[in-house]
């Protein structure tokens, strides 16, 4: 029995819900007795079996897709943080880096130029 087949039987489109499946199982079955149309019956049960399959695994596959999905954004969340952790790591590092050198550079010109208060210059005339 083809997919298309399943549909045709049960009288809806691809991709119906399980209820949507239940409802028009449920009033195809009372217009075909299985003692009246052992034969017509038997082909819409098994319509309706199948079509509660491919409701159960396309839940399955949409429950796992999401997982697989969730994981995936999880993980690149996860990566996001971790490198602008880092970013935020170099930047205080480089910042310290530009005080030192800053500091080291106002020491050393305090100790190379000499004060005009230290020293008195006298001109003898």
């Amino acid at each position: 029995m083809s997919e298309n087949n399943i549909w045709e039987i049960l009288g809806l489109e691809s991709g119906a819900t399980k209820k949507e499946i239940k409802r028009q199982y449920a009033k195809l079955s009372k217009e075909c007795h299985p003692e009246e149309k052992p034969e017509e019956f038997a082909r819409l049960h098994q319509a309706y079996q199948t079509a509660m399959k491919l409701c159960d695994n396309k839940e399955l596959l949409e429950e796992a897709s999401k997982e697989i999905s969730n994981e995936s954004l999880l993980e690149k969340i996860s990566d996001l943080k971790e490198s602008r952790i880092k970013e935020a790591e170099a930047k205080e590092a480089e910042a310290k880096e530009e005080k030192k050198e800053s500091d080291e550079t106002k020491e050393s010109e305090k100790t190379s130029t000499p004060s005009t208060d230290s020293h008195h210059l006298f001109l003898i005339s």
